[in-house]
């Protein structure tokens, strides 16, 4: 199966974010020190706290956003899944439609001029309702349906009803 270039790029976006986001925003919470003074009567100092704010903030935000590129991704790969299975679908369905065009036209050269006089017999025999079909009759010499009295395609006005 043939996969989407940008679903393939995409892909690799929404990892990319996810990894270095991740990473790069514990690293920050590292450099965004939190300073605290202490400070008492005689004495002064301070000290410095891993900021765990900003490295929860910063690496919940880049999963959410990585999640977002690779589903978008996701959703790429499964609508050309799904479009490789219709063309194949409907490459099928043109070769049968193809074998049965085939198979029609196969008959139609080999049926002999007896056969086509019982066809044309038996058609003739058929009673057609005129409420529910607006055809009137067959024409024995093309096997069209006719509605009219004359043939339009051969011209025969002998039809029966």
């Amino acid at each position: 199966m043939s996969t989407n270039t940008v679903g393939k790029i995409l892909k690799v976006i929404g990892v990319t974010i996810l990894s270095v986001g991740i990473l790069g925003s514990f690293i920050l919470g590292g450099v965004f020190a939190v300073e605290t003074v202490h400070s008492g009567r005689y004495t002064y100092y301070t000290e410095t706290e891993y900021n765990w704010a900003v490295a929860i903030i910063g690496a919940v935000s880049s999963f959410i956003s990585g999640m977002v590129f690779i589903g978008f991704a996701e959703i790429i790969d499964l609508l050309q899944a799904s479009i490789i299975k219709q063309y194949d679908t409907l490459r099928a369905i043109s070769e049968i439609s193809q074998n049965q065009k085939w198979i029609i036209q196969y008959n139609i050269a080999t049926d002999s001029a007896a056969s086509n006089t019982a066809v044309n017999t038996n058609v003739s025999n058929l009673a057609f309702n005129n409420e529910s079909s607006t055809h009137k009759w067959r024409c024995y010499k093309c096997g069209n349906m006719v509605s009219g009295d004359v043939c339009p395609v051969c011209h025969n006005g002998n039809g029966e009803l």
